[in-house]
């Protein structure tokens, strides 16, 4: 496989893939407390059979995760899902759903994964079932209980989840009828996207949970010229970022005017900080915002202005940005490497193999490289290149990339190191209530230079 990955190209996929996971509805074969259409499960590995039919599994609970080969929470989940597994035994049989790719790429992935975390759970590699429900897009988890009434659709499944459901303490995990949503309408507003009553503060501020849609757009720049700004599925501290950065990640990569001078990991100076641990697949912690102005287009700046009110007067935190010495991961690199890693030509930006396992990078900058190598650490974790190598490289990954610590050893393999270091970046920081910080003033943050 050949293709030319760069990072603001390979963003502005994961952005657009994303909005069209989150704002498509549910396939009208499913309704939440209504009996769970003919099921024909094909190529299953890691089962006794190949093909499985949903009376197969009748007198017992049936999760169906579906994933792709490019989606990082995907995989991430296995060993999660694999855990649940083993506990609820005979009870519940987890199964693995995976779109297949015109290069099966997604064969070797999963096997990887597979020995090197131990996972006994099936996995059908089946599109055909992906599109009979009309899912195209990561991921989606369907609970069947033993009498084959789907009981929940969501984005990820906890052990307290299966627990409640197993125990009759919980009927279903989400709305027993499926919530449209239309990010070009207010949330929740006459139904769209969940229940009028839902509202914590009216511009909106919502509590996130498993039956609202997800809106992720990372910058407040796409509402330019709009009546409507929205964001859903967002932690405390992203909607911080976005309030006082204007974005809550670096969409172009190191290419980004913003990248390693602003940190997007703000800094929580109070006693109590436990609103700011989100949990995304539990859905604890989360929160949805919405801003409307009738009559007249937002700008960034008031899109901002308005969020960073809104924010102060319902968590009655206050918050500033200031200069501070922030973390960040730099790339070294071993003298003995240094000439081994320098490409020997040919097209440039060739990859093969999976970015989430094994792949390799031919005739690529240190900036794409790393832009790989990023997805596998937290959203606010900034990559720094300090190899000091001059011109492209080739270089092999052997990897998990769920898996920070195979990322390292990869890189060590390479003759490559991540090296925790610090360098002033503009950062936000938050104070807990009875702070005299300014909610407004903030300087632009573009120009600054690196110590």
């Amino acid at each position: 496989m050949c293709r030319q990955i760069k990072p603001v190209v390979m963003m502005a996929l994961f952005l657009a893939f994303s909005l069209t996971a989150r704002s498509k509805p549910l396939s009208d074969s499913f309704f939440i407390g209504k009996p769970c259409p003919q099921l024909h499960l094909r190529n299953i590995e890691n089962w006794d059979k190949k093909d499985a039919f949903l009376q197969d599994f009748r007198g017992k609970w049936l999760v169906l995760d579906f994933w792709n080969k490019g989606c990082v929470a995907c995989v991430g989940s296995f060993p999660k899902t694999n855990a649940l597994k083993a506990k609820f035994g005979d009870k519940v049989e987890f199964m693995l759903v995976a779109l297949q790719d015109k290069e099966d790429a997604i064969h070797p992935l999963w096997r990887q994964y597979r020995d090197a975390q131990k996972l006994t759970m099936p996995c059908a590699f089946d599109s055909f079932t992906f599109q009979q429900f009309g899912f195209y897009a990561c991921p989606r988890v369907i609970i069947i209980d033993d009498k084959g009434i789907v009981r929940g659709s969501v984005y990820g499944i906890s052990d307290s989840d299966m627990s409640e459901l197993l125990a009759g303490k919980r009927q279903y995990l989400t709305n027993p009828e499926p919530i449209a949503f239309d990010w070009r309408a207010p949330f929740l507003l006459n139904g769209n996207g969940g229940n009028d009553t839902d509202f914590v503060y009216r511009s909106v501020i919502a509590r996130w949970n498993n039956s609202m849609a997800a809106f992720r757009p990372g910058i407040v720049a796409y509402a330019e010229g709009l009546d409507l700004f929205q964001a859903s599925k967002e932690s405390l501290a992203s909607l911080y970022n976005l309030a006082y950065f204007g974005k809550s990640m670096f969409a172009g990569g190191t290419d980004d005017p913003d990248y390693a001078k602003i940190c997007l990991k703000p800094v929580l100076e109070m006693g109590d900080t436990s609103r700011f641990a989100a949990d995304y697949p539990s859905g604890q912690n989360l929160f949805a915002y919405s801003l409307s102005v009738r009559g007249g287009g937002l700008t960034s700046w008031l899109i901002r202005e308005t969020l960073q009110h809104d924010l102060a007067s319902y968590f009655r935190y206050t918050a500033a940005v200031e200069i501070r010495d922030c973390p960040y991961l730099a790339l070294v690199v071993d003298d003995s490497a240094r000439k081994k890693l320098l490409t020997k030509g040919g097209p440039k930006f060739y990859f093969v193999g999976s970015p989430h396992g094994n792949y390799s990078y031919s005739n690529t900058t240190i900036a794409n490289f790393l832009f790989l190598v990023g997805q596998s650490f937290s959203q606010e974790t900034i990559l720094v290149d300090e190899t000091g190598i001059q011109g492209n490289i080739d270089i092999t990954m052997t990897q998990l990339a769920t898996d920070p610590s195979s990322v390292l050893n990869a890189l060590h393999a390479n003759g490559l190191n991540l090296v925790w270091r610090k360098r002033p970046m503009r950062v936000v920081v938050i104070k807990g209530p009875g702070s005299a910080h300014s909610v407004i003033s903030i300087p632009d943050t573009t120009n600054i230079t690196w110590r």
